[in-house]
């Protein structure tokens, strides 16, 4: 699985009097510059140790492709997989199977979404200004959008929704480390990239596969930050 890592930030800190770093958490000072552009450098294909994504407590974040896995983790059989008993069914019993494709981060929309700043300088997002990433679902008959939400965070385990947007409830707060000469911080989210199926069961136990299946690229509910190594 391919590492891509995200975030994206706001205000910065500059290095005061005998070397010690303070940061803001609205203005931008010496040493740092804010945009809300996209970061510079592609986390995809990064392989500095010092390029990650980590949620709001600080935890790492791993995102890329996701392997195939036909095995629902909700216990619904894909179509001609096996039957549940050795007897008929009723039939008519609905279900519905998410398959992830993969996971990206994504920088959010909003002032200071990114920041940069020297080795040395601590960078920090604020708390108090409104971020947003927006998703897609291309609903279907058979699967709604709140199908997908539900389904996604069943089957994949996370929470999700259509447009992420608010305030952090931290700061993401990073000091650039001296190995780099220049880094960068950012806010942003981790979107889900899949489908949903509906399935319906026939009287021979088996889950057949029902109507169109919904698409999804949809971001988490938390806030992720990315740090990145500029130079």
């Amino acid at each position: 699985m391919k590492k891509i890592l995200a975030a994206s930030l706001l205000a910065v800190a500059l290095v005061g009097a005998g070397g010690t770093a303070a940061h803001a958490e609205s203005a931008v000072v010496a040493g740092a510059t804010d945009s809300n552009s996209t970061a510079t450098t592609d986390p995809s294909s990064s392989t500095d140790p010092w390029d990650e994504i980590v949620t709001e407590d600080g935890t790492p974040v791993t995102v890329g492709d996701v392997p195939s896995d036909d095995t629902p983790s909700t216990g619904v059989p894909h179509p001609g997989t096996g039957d549940t008993t050795s007897s008929l069914c009723e039939g008519g019993v609905t279900s519905r199977k998410a398959r992830e494709i993969s996971t990206t981060f994504n920088v959010a929309t909003g002032a200071n979404s990114v920041v940069s700043g020297d080795r040395g300088v601590t960078l920090s997002i604020s708390r108090t200004t409104v971020f947003s990433v927006a998703g897609t679902v291309s609903a279907t008959a058979s699967v709604s959008v709140s199908d997908v939400l539900t389904t996604v965070k069943q089957d994949v385990g996370v929470a999700v929704t259509v447009t992420k947007s608010g305030t952090s409830s931290s700061t993401g707060s990073w000091t650039v480390p001296k190995e780099m000469k220049r880094g960068q911080l950012q806010i942003g989210s981790v979107k889900h990239k899949g489908s949903v199926q509906a399935y319906v069961q026939n009287r021979n136990c088996k889950n057949v596969a029902t109507g169109t299946a919904a698409a999804y690229n949809i971001p988490e509910t938390g806030w992720n930050f990315h740090h990145v190594k500029l130079s």
